[in-house]
């Protein structure tokens, strides 16, 4: 009986505790034209108790946009492990927490993923404020499949880890959308041709913005356009999937077959060495060269 009376009360206090929580709103920000800014962000900012900013400096040009007299704590993944219990804490005693990134919408390609999940398991309860997001920005502007679609983020910026990242993608019917740092656009180009082959794809830089760019057309195109140029910005690559027809090849299967023939025994190079090696030089899918140039190697074995 006294276990089921404390029971009954540490449940109460429980729902209590709850009862008291406040919550934690995901406002989308706008990528670029401050404009782009919804009514409702504006007033959940104004009227928030506190705003977790990926970068408190550099929000605070929004804030004086719209008159937001709020104030910020900067959240961002230097300093994520010491600030979240302090956050949650705020979120705990009641206090209503909007958090932003620096564009777009939060919890995409960036630490806010973590807090909300810390938020959920202290039941507290989380919001998201719609908005914009460069993701769907690009891709409702792209002309090319939407109604399935993969985000892949940022991929590594170590050449060999991103190439291995590439060729898991490389069978996928789904056009795929990435972000990339404007110094590694040209390498990461480079890598999708020889991979991907010339596949069509959109090049978004600075959406929005006053200097905003759009590229259309096959990967060895756009790899020509940026090779020489000083690429600044944001940048959100669209690429279409992969497609059943066929690729268009430069040589015959029997000119294809000889220089595989050539590479392995002459050469003696590795079947992903000589797949990366052709794809790129002639425009060929990565995965078409790769089980032929595997299936004669085991053909020499035997």
């Amino acid at each position: 009986m006294l276990i089921g009376t404390m029971d009954t009360a540490n449940l109460e206090q429980v729902k209590s505790e709850k009862a008291i929580c406040g919550t934690l709103y995901m406002v989308a920000t706008p990528v670029g034209n401050l404009e782009d800014m919804t009514y409702r962000a504006v007033k959940v900012l104004q009227n928030a108790d506190l705003i977790v900013a990926e970068s408190a400096e550099h929000s605070r040009r929004l804030c004086a946009h719209y008159n937001i007299r709020t104030r910020l704590t900067s959240y961002n993944q230097h300093n994520h492990k010491a600030k979240a219990p302090k956050i949650l804490e705020q979120l705990r005693t009641g206090r209503q927490v909007a958090l932003i990134t620096c564009a777009g919408t939060p919890g995409i390609s960036d630490p806010g993923t973590l807090l909300v999940s810390q938020a959920f398991e202290q039941g507290i309860k989380v919001l998201p404020i719609p908005g914009a997001a460069a993701v769907t920005l690009a891709l409702s502007a792209a002309g090319l499949r939407s109604d399935c679609f993969y985000f892949g983020g940022f991929l590594s910026p170590r050449p060999g880890k991103r190439r291995k990242e590439l060729q898991t993608l490389a069978t996928m019917p789904w056009t795929l959308v990435f972000y990339e740092a404007p110094q590694r656009l040209a390498a990461l180009l480079t890598d999708l041709l020889a991979i991907m082959g010339d596949r069509l794809g959109v090049i978004w830089r600075e959406m929005t913005k006053m200097h905003e760019e759009a590229l259309r057309g096959p990967m060895s195109a756009l790899r020509e356009q940026v090779r020489d140029r000083d690429i600044k910005g944001e940048i959100t690559l669209v690429i279409a999937g992969a497609t059943a027809e066929p690729v268009k090849r430069c040589f015959s299967d029997d000119e294809l077959i000889g220089r595989i023939r050539k590479m392995l025994e002459k050469e003696r190079k590795g079947v992903k060495e000589i797949a990366t090696s052709l794809a790129l030089e002639k425009g060929l899918a990565y995965r078409q060269v790769y089980k032929l140039a595997l299936a004669l190697k085991e053909k020499i074995k035997s």
